[in-house]
């Protein structure tokens, strides 16, 4: 079935994919959900390609190949198999949440700039949001703890006391929970780290 996208109704992106997925099983919503990764995955990083690399030239047809290839990787999954149990994610171990509400973060470096940003969720339900921030820094830890001080900030602003705040980078992580196990008596339980 073929869906032009200027016919689902909706303000910003958010509103337009929580229409285009609400009245999807919750398989197809997965599957759905997926290929719209895909997409943004692909055109955010030819963003960050033109934007941090001045000899870089724009190819939408480059693009599409991307967008393409990593459609067929993704339709060679069996109908009936979940994504998450794909050969390609087999050995990863995705991190238990213990709170409805989760924030993702992630951010980019390279020679002296960051860009971050995050995504932040209700468990069960269509509500999420997205924010970013982008700024000179002195290296890539620096970079992941700004994505996380963003994260932090939204969760504030938005009066978020108690989620899980996810980060790819290791170090970052296990260094905050070092303090947090080291002060726990002097601070309160705001949120859960995961890597």
């Amino acid at each position: 079935m073929l869906v032009r996208i200027d016919t689902i109704p909706g303000n910003n992106i958010s509103e337009v994919i929580r229409n285009l997925c609400s009245s999807l099983d919750p398989a197809c919503r997965v599957k759905m959900l997926g290929c719209i990764g895909v997409i943004l995955d692909c055109l955010w990083k030819t963003r960050n390609k033109f934007i941090h690399s001045l000899a870089s030239i724009p190819c939408l047809d480059s693009v599409r190949k991307e967008i393409t290839s990593r459609f067929h990787e993704m339709s060679t999954i069996g109908d009936g198999v979940p994504l998450m149990k794909s050969n390609r994610l087999s050995t990863t171990v995705f991190p238990k949440l213990y709170t409805d509400k989760c924030i993702l973060v992630d951010e980019s470096y390279l020679d002296g700039r960051f860009g971050c940003a995050l995504l932040s969720l209700v468990r069960g339900s269509f509500d999420w949001w997205r924010c970013s921030s982008s700024s000179a820094c002195e290296s890539a830890l620096e970079a992941e703890m700004q994505a996380m001080v963003l994260g932090l900030q939204w969760a504030s602003l938005n009066h978020w006391d108690n989620l899980s705040l996810i980060s790819d980078s290791k170090v970052l992580v296990e260094a905050i929970r070092l303090l947090l196990t080291r002060n726990v008596s002097s601070m309160p339980q705001l949120c859960t780290l995961n890597f």
